[in-house]
């Protein structure tokens, strides 16, 4: 189990990073040439908030970790939602902005079983 904190995460029908970053500078009209749906995490792991596009698949994984899903299951999950899910990059994204605050065993279950606990 992976506990998570100082964050949210938005799956809208619009380019929510996009419209960010496009206003955060004067460069440029601020128009938005590719207007398609964007999943974004928000985080603030120290005092300045980061706005990133979260990696294929990243919304459905992020999700089920918060949800107290382990590691194994939220990858299988993402990869159910799309096959082109990288656990490798979507790891690397908790590290980076520091989601993380603790990774530990779930309690009580044997290592084997926890793909059984998660599935209940």
């Amino acid at each position: 189990m992976c506990c998570i904190h100082r964050f949210g995460w938005f799956n809208p029908n619009f380019p929510i990073v996009t419209a960010w970053e496009n206003n955060r500078t004067d460069d440029g009209d601020g128009m938005i040439e590719r207007w398609v749906g964007e999943a974004a995490i928000v985080a603030r792991p120290f005092l300045k908030v980061e706005v990133r596009h979260l990696p294929p698949g990243g919304y459905a994984f992020l999700r089920a970790i918060s949800e107290g899903k382990t590691v194994a299951t939220a990858a299988r999950i993402a990869t159910e939602t799309t096959s082109s899910f990288d656990l490798v990059s979507n790891l690397k994204l908790i590290e980076d902005t520091k989601l993380a605050i603790d990774i530990q065993e779930a309690a009580g279950v044997p290592k084997n079983q926890h793909e059984e606990r998660d599935a209940a």
